[in-house]
């Protein structure tokens, strides 16, 4: 490099190399809302900003928009910390899932679907439903989830009505087949009004089972014979207390 003879004959510092600027960064994704437990806000829930939406899931992962979310009994007593050991005390219990993310059935729009053959299956725009995992919050501007924990709504339904769905029907779905109700059989439904039985009582049907409906009134009783009219090809009968 040149040198320039500064003062009194001492040489000056090497003229400062000018080099170009880096390029700019991308700009940051807008953070996202999401209702997570916290102990400090009035009903133990609070909505918290603290990540920015993904740029793309994760391979096996579908990012969804979400417009609906559900929520369940499992969701409040997760505020108790009653769904863990019972040899946990409730303070315990409560801190174990304090910031976690509260809710698990969602209905929305896909934004981008990951790398994967399960994640494959779905495409931008398509309308989906389906369940988180455990501290994903549903109740959230956009969830990231397996690809097997979702699916396509079916044609003609709301996103409310697909975002209600997801917990009490697999939950219905799964218990009758695991104990192997197929056509024919009898199948005796108490709580058949509630939010998982009015669910299996019409998969029941819908299976051909021969269902008697325990319903604890008039107006529950009424509900459950609306229900399972014309679902199956068997009769159902509602037994009140």
């Amino acid at each position: 490099r040149r040198r320039v003879q500064g003062p009194r004959g001492r040489a000056a510092a090497p003229a400062p190399h000018h080099h170009p600027s880096p390029p700019l960064t991308a700009p940051l994704l807008p953070m996202m809302r999401a209702l997570v437990y916290s102990r400090a806000s009035a009903g133990g829930v609070a909505v918290s900003e603290r990540a920015r939406r993904p740029a793309a899931p994760r391979e096996g992962h579908v990012l969804v928009d979400v417009v609906a979310a559900g929520l369940n009994p499992v969701d409040a007593k997760y505020l108790v910390g009653d769904k863990l050991p019972s040899w946990l005390d409730a303070l315990v219990g409560r801190r174990s899932v304090e910031g976690l993310g509260a809710g698990f059935d969602f209905a929305g729009v896909v934004a981008c679907a990951g790398a994967g053959a399960g994640a494959q299956l779905f495409a931008p725009d398509d309308r989906v439903f389906g369940t988180s995992p455990i501290g994903v919050a549903s109740v959230a501007d956009v969830v990231e989830v397996p690809a097997h924990q979702v699916a396509h709504m079916p044609r003609g339904a709301s996103f409310a009505r697909a975002a209600a769905l997801p917990l009490v029907g697999l939950t219905a779905l799964q218990a009758l087949r695991h104990n192997g109700l197929a056509c024919g059989k009898r199948l005796l439904l108490i709580g058949a009004s509630g939010g998982v039985g009015h669910v299996a009582l019409q998969v029941a049907k819908a299976m051909g089972a021969h269902v008697t409906a325990v319903a604890g009134t008039e107006v529950s009783g009424a509900r459950c014979r609306r229900l399972g009219k014309g679902v199956g090809g068997s009769a159902l009968l509602c037994a009140l207390p």
